[in-house]
């Protein structure tokens, strides 16, 4: 009886509407700067955490979930004590990427090399 529209929507197309939705939504509000605070943090907080929950047998929510939140906690510490090495924020960002991207890409390779059965 109904003639509504009838979408469904996979968990991954619904998380890709969600970052879609969450982008314009940063970049209407803040223009180009929210736009790069938004794309930072998906880099920062967000990727290298859930490259390394990928390697376990996790559903898709949990790995999105934990890995935002294990990103707030190490990310945070992490570029704090490297501000204190080094003495310059930006610098320490980026060095703590480059230490989270390198170690979660490792951990999978070695990961997925030790426990994949052949």
């Amino acid at each position: 009886m109904s003639d509504s529209l009838n979408i469904k929507f996979g968990t991954k197309e619904l998380m890709f509407l969600i970052l879609l939705v969450s982008a314009i939504f940063f970049f209407i509000n803040y223009e180009l700067v929210g736009l790069r605070l938004f794309v930072g943090a998906f880099l920062l907080y967000f990727l290298p955490f859930y490259i390394f929950l990928d390697s376990f047998d996790l559903a898709l929510e949990e790995k999105l979930i934990f890995s935002f939140f294990i990103g707030l906690g190490i990310v945070s510490l992490l570029v704090l004590y490297l501000t204190k090495i080094i003495g310059s924020i930006r610098i320490s960002i980026i060095v703590s990427f480059i230490i989270l991207m390198g170690s979660s890409l490792i951990f999978r390779k070695w990961y997925r090399k030790k426990y994949t059965k052949k």
